[in-house]
């Protein structure tokens, strides 16, 4: 809804929400398991029957410390007692290696942090069809438990190639922006110039080549946001 909102009210702009940067605190209840399945292999065994009677164990309240979309994800869970990696991606709209990352964080992370559990548990690797649900059997000795990311894979060649073409389409509308502002404040300069001042508001960022300034300022021509000066068609207008 938000980037909706903003890209109507600003034209030529693109939205990225990093939602790595974002965290949340949410707040959690774990009620304790039916007594028959109290014992489990992942959890370890229950409790002994013999000897002194087995303890009632108390729901255990917690604050689990989340990045944005483990956030997401953990809320689903206030509406479905299961649910697949298919459906958080269909409902949730997460990329789908982020939302395989942050499953992992939660369900095959550190056994303190086991958050979620997982049907599946023949392989490391995280199945669309894999499905998951509440660890009942968590128990943590923190009111507030931090979930780590886990780390993730080596990117393949084509994920490679996709984030260096992302990173490109990124530094061509910095690039743009940087244009216009210094456009918009001296009105009119030559390329020379306009190329050293664009380098030196970037050169902290990243070091813009002069081919794709170049370039940069072609677009902007063509969508009329600059034009080239009548007598010097090396120097260029700012267009209100």
């Amino acid at each position: 809804m938000f980037t909706q909102y903003y890209t109507e009210k600003h034209t030529g702009r693109k939205l990225t929400i990093n939602t790595l940067l974002g965290n949340a605190d949410v707040k959690a209840t774990f009620y304790p398991p039916p007594k028959a399945s109290m014992s489990n292999e992942e959890n370890g065994p229950g409790p002994s029957s013999s000897g002194e009677s087995m303890k009632e164990r108390k729901p255990e309240h917690k604050i689990l410390q989340v990045n944005t979309h483990q956030m997401i994800i953990l809320l689903q869970f206030n509406h479905h007692n299961r649910i697949s990696c298919q459906q958080l991606m269909d409902e949730l709209k997460i990329p789908e290696r982020e939302l395989k990352r942050n499953l992992q964080s939660l369900a095959l992370g550190k056994a303190s942090q086991r958050i979620l559990v997982r049907k599946n548990k023949g392989k490391d690797a995280i199945d669309m069809s894999d499905e998951f649900a509440v660890n009942d059997n968590f128990q943590s000795k923190l009111t507030r438990v931090k979930v780590q990311m886990v780390t993730g894979k080596v990117e393949s060649e084509p994920e490679i190639r996709e984030t260096r073409q992302k990173v490109e389409d990124d530094r061509k509308l910095e690039v743009e922006a940087a244009i216009v502002r210094i456009m918009k404040a001296r009105k009119k300069l030559n390329h020379n110039n306009l190329v050293a001042e664009v380098t030196q508001q970037l050169r902290h960022r990243f070091m813009p080549s002069p081919i794709i300034i170049k370039q940069r300022i072609e677009t902007l021509i063509e969508r009329e946001y600059l034009a080239r000066d009548e007598h010097d068609h090396r120097a260029y207008q700012y267009i209100a």
